[in-house]
This record gives C-alpha cells, sequence and structure tokens, in this order.
C-alpha cells in the first residue's frame, strides 16, 4: 500500500508538471532526428465477483533512437533504437498472473504480467535505413511483439486496451522470444515484407552463448498497406517457426491480422487478429505444462477518437476468445470469451487517464473486470 502511495504520488507531481511542458514539444516526428520519450503508466484491476482478486502494478519506460550516422541525408541513416523497462506490481499476491489464477482465466487481463519487481531491456539494436528508408536492417536485441504485425491499437497496454489477447500473444511463442535478432523490412508503394531470424533459447536480452546452439525463431510477414494522411490502413499474414527445444517440440504459427481507419477525418478504426498454433508442446509429463495455454485465438475491436465532440476523448470496444491448449483442456479448462470496452481522456500527448472494463466467460462462469489507468510522460525531439 505504500508503494501505491508512493507511485500514486509521482504520477500526479508528474502529470502537474508534464502537461504544461507537453506544449512545447513538435508532433511531427522527423526520420532523421533523435528521439526520446519516457513515461511511467499505472494499472489496478479489480474482479468483482471474486474476493481478493486485484491487482496494482506499474511501469516505468524509456524509449528513444539516436542518429548516427546521416543526419542530413535524406537516402540513408543509421540508427540506434532502445527500450528499457521496469514492472513492478504492489506485491506477489496483487499481481496479474494472481489475479488471472484466482478468476480461472486463461489469460492476463492487462500486460504487467510479472509477479515480482523486474527490469530488463526490450529493444536495443543497430537501425541501417536504405533507399530513402524503403529498406531497413535492424540487428541486436529485439523485442518480436513490437517488430511484427503491431499497429496503435495492439499491442498498445499504455494507450488502448489491457486485455493480454491485444497486448501481447497467448497462442504463439514468438511474440515474447528474448534473444539477439535480425530483421529486414522491405516498405513498397502499398505493400511491405518483413523476415526476420531471433534466438529461441536466451536466458538474458543480451545473450551470445546462447546462440551457438542453432535453435531458433523465424519469422516473416508479408502486407498491403494504404496511407492516408497520418493514418496506415494494413493487413498482414505473419508465419512463424521455432526449432525443437529442449522442453518442447518445434512450433509453426499462423497470425493474420490488420487495422483500418475510416469515417470522417478517419476519426473510426477497426483492428483484429487471429493466430494459430500446432506443435510447441511438452515432450512428456515433465514439460507438458510448458506449452502455451491457447491453441489459437484472436480478436476483434473498433474505436473512435472524439466521441460524442470530446476532442481529448477516445473509446474502444473487442470481443476476444481464446481456445485452451491439450493441456489445459486435462486441467478441465473451456474455451473462454469477452469483451472489453475502455474510456481514454488525453489531457496532453503521454499524460492520460483511462477506465477499463472487461467481462469474461471462462466456460463455466462470467467474470467483470474493471480497471484504471494512469499515464505521465515526456517526449522531445532534438
Amino acid at each position: 500500500m505504500i508503494k501505491l502511495k508512493i507511485t500514486l504520488t509521482v504520477l500526479f507531481i508528474s502529470t502537474v508538471s508534464l502537461i504544461k511542458a507537453q506544449d512545447t514539444i513538435s508532433t511531427s516526428f522527423e526520420p532523421r532526428q533523435h528521439y526520446f520519450e519516457g513515461y511511467i503508466y499505472l494499472i489496478s484491476q479489480d474482479a468483482v465477483n471474486v474476493s481478493d482478486a486485484y491487482t496494482v502494478a506499474n511501469s516505468v519506460n524509456l524509449i528513444g533512437q539516436f542518429v548516427l550516422f546521416g543526419k542530413n541525408n535524406k537516402k540513408s541513416g543509421t540508427y540506434f533504437d532502445y527500450w528499457l523497462y521496469t514492472t513492478d506490481p504492489s506485491n506477489p499476491e496483487e499481481s496479474v498472473p494472481s489475479l488471472a489464477k484466482k478468476t480461472g482465466l486463461l489469460w492476463n487481463t492487462n500486460d504487467l504480467g510479472s509477479e515480482s519487481y523486474t527490469q530488463g531491456i526490450g529493444v536495443m539494436t543497430i537501425r541501417q535505413q536504405l533507399f530513402e528508408d524503403k529498406l531497413s536492417l535492424q540487428a541486436g536485441k529485439m523485442f518480436p511483439g513490437v517488430h511484427y504485425q503491431s499497429d496503435y491499437y495492439a499491442p498498445n497496454n499504455s494507450e488502448t486496451h489491457m486485455n493480454n489477447m491485444l497486448t501481447g500473444n497467448p497462442v504463439s511463442t514468438w511474440f515474447t522470444s528474448l534473444g539477439l535478432g535480425f530483421m529486414a523490412e522491405y516498405e513498397g508503394k502499398n505493400w511491405f515484407a518483413k523476415l526476420g531470424i531471433h534466438d529461441a533459447t536466451a536466458s538474458d536480452e543480451i545473450d551470445f552463448n546462447s546462440l551457438s546452439d542453432g535453435k531458433f525463431l523465424y519469422l516473416t510477414e508479408l502486407g498491403i498497406k494504404q496511407t492516408t494522411n497520418d493514418k496506415t490502413n494494413k493487413f498482414s499474414i505473419l508465419y512463424s517457426y521455432i526449432n525443437e527445444l529442449p522442453n518442447k517440440t518445434a512450433e509453426h504459427g499462423i497470425s493474420i491480422g490488420g487495422v483500418y481507419y475510416f469515417g470522417a477525418d478517419q476519426l473510426w478504426g477497426a483492428y483484429g487478429r487471429y493466430s494459430f498454433r500446432s506443435g510447441g508442446k511438452g515432450f512428456d509429463s515433465s514439460t507438458e505444462s510448458e506449452e502455451n495455454v491457447l491453441i489459437n485465438g484472436g480478436f476483434v475491436g473498433v474505436s473512435r477518437t472524439a466521441p460524442w465532440s470530446l476532442k481529448k476523448a477516445e473509446i474502444g470496444g473487442a470481443f476476444f476468445v481464446g481456445a485452451p491448449s491439450n493441456y489445459q483442456v486435462n486441467l478441465g479448462m473451456k474455451t473462454q470469451t469477452g469483451i472489453e470496452t475502455y474510456f481514454k481522456w488525453n489531457f496532453k500527448k503521454l499524460i492520460q487517464a483511462a477506465f477499463d472494463f472487461q467481462v469474461i466467460h471462462t466456460g463455466e462462469k462470467v467474470e467483470p473486470i474493471i480497471g484504471a489507468r494512469l499515464k505521465a510522460g515526456w517526449s522531445t525531439l532534438f
């Protein structure tokens, strides 16, 4: 409780001071500029029907890019990209996994899924842009979940939906693979393609030793896109393959998803993703619990910016479904479905408050989850 009060105090002080600071920040993002963004957000959720099933956790994030070479070159540039983070639940009994366990949910209700304080490197890469930014080559510590098949709505735990079906991918292992990797991306006029290889057995973010075992995650994504003003409609299909691991069989995955903006000034957004997996199972009874909880699952949603002429507001809703793996079926788990809606108020860029409501059917009972999120941050170009 003391840690929660300290966090709320920091968020309040930060919000008051940063609202003024945000007025001076440029809203444009020039490709050849250095960029820094830092923010802290806190999420609190409560399972209405279950006593003592609530969670309070916060996360601090530092994100940015530094132009190493080519700041005045329109055709190419070399960047250092980074993302550092911490996740801190109030205590293990108030963690997100604890809430999911107490309520009988297959996956978490938000993305702050650590049972204790953690800190890590999400991204630390060298990125080379070529041919007027049409070709991008990136190597280092990557986080596949933000480099592949991502958009404003998913994954975006600090801005839009909270449920881990949208902020993560409880079906496929590729989303959270930890190790070093390489990705090539080509952007055509109306299409794009990505190809990557990533370490599949890293025990640390920067783990060179694990590269020698030959166990890798292979990813390819192919999509179409259309950009109007500052919004990009896109649709893609992603294929993933992970070698046989010491505790799992080889895994194949397919994920289909996209986003489409429509309406006057493109204030409406429709988005969705569905993932399928085969393999990735434990070899025997001692490793069968290592399999991901879902064999397939996904979501579809719609959002509206400036609803009811409230220019600083955003509202969204989504339906999601997840089918349990064979191991989870043997434990008595059933297909789970749910809906989530959120209302967000943007005081300034990176200064926000949101309210969230989820209703999840476990196959046996209905679990309402109410939640709130506060976010305070600052960004600059230089």
